[in-house]
């Protein structure tokens, strides 16, 4: 089941585009009058893409090390902060066997996932 998760993560990374290919674009996200945000988007140079994405996944592994879902807030690139907090929060569930850590999952099949294998 384990196995599973994990290839479930690599496929939502693969259909998500995060393992590269085409032309990568940041989103400026821009908080006005704490109500409505505006993502203007900002094309990123390879040195700052390569920049940025060094950043996300020491982030990650620091959030993985800690078993810490908090840091994936982090992470710049939306997709990877989701399977970021996805990961983090089911292998903390597994490592505690505590399923009720896997209710913090917003993606039901995912929660669903998480508290299964917390509780083998």
């Amino acid at each position: 089941m384990k196995k599973l998760f994990t290839l479930s993560i690599i496929s939502i990374l693969a259909l998500t585009g995060c393992f590269g290919g085409g032309e990568e674009e940041a989103v400026e996200t821009t908080e006005q009058l704490g109500q409505t945000q505006i993502e203007t988007p900002t094309r990123l140079s390879n040195e700052e893409l390569a920049e940025q994405v060094g950043k996300d996944l020491e982030l990650s592994t620091q959030a993985h090390q800690d078993y810490n879902p908090e840091i994936c807030e982090n992470i710049t690139d939306s997709n990877e902060r989701t399977a970021c907090k996805i990961t983090v929060t089911t292998n903390k569930a597994i490592l505690e066997k505590d399923p009720s850590g896997c209710d913090s999952i917003e993606d039901e099949q995912f929660s669903i996932e998480c508290k299964i294998m917390a509780t083998e």
